[in-house]
């Protein structure tokens, strides 16, 4: 276990959302402040405002990937091929080890419209957010 993921398990532990945790914890390989990256992640927790879409931990590995490996100019094929393929492992890493990428069947939900659904009191987001940097540190040249 990397310090990066036990700080995505603590950040969780102390009340950040699983995206937030997650980004937080890879600040550093980011370039982000601390309050650009949790108002930046504050709306994915609960997958996606708590619609229990897809699992925010997920869009919080993307989101580093994405600072890591992204473009910023629209006819850039290499670089849109890169991050895809960069995502799109990271993505299938997710879901084997962990069955799915929606937050609703990670917590034995069904995703639903709203945001009242009630959360299960016995939860697997700090272990989601550990797993979410894991892979990253594991598939990104750090």
């Amino acid at each position: 276990m990397s310090t990066r993921s036990e700080n995505a398990y603590r950040n969780f532990l102390s009340g950040y959302n699983c995206c937030q945790s997650v980004m937080l914890a890879c600040r550093d390989l980011t370039g982000l402040d601390e309050e650009t990256v949790l108002m930046l992640s504050s709306g994915f927790g609960g997958g996606i405002a708590g619609t229990r879409n897809v699992c925010g931990t997920v869009i919080g590995m993307v989101m580093v990937a994405n600072m890591m490996n992204g473009y910023t100019t629209p006819k850039d094929m290499i670089a849109k091929k890169r991050v895809n393929t960069v995502v799109q492992k990271l993505l299938g890493d997710f879901q084997e080890q962990n069955g799915s990428l929606i937050c609703g069947e990670l917590l034995g939900l069904k995703p639903v419209k709203g945001t009242n659904q009630k959360i299960p009191k016995k939860r697997p987001c700090p272990l989601l957010c550990q797993d979410a940097v894991e892979i990253l540190e594991k598939n990104l040249d750090f």
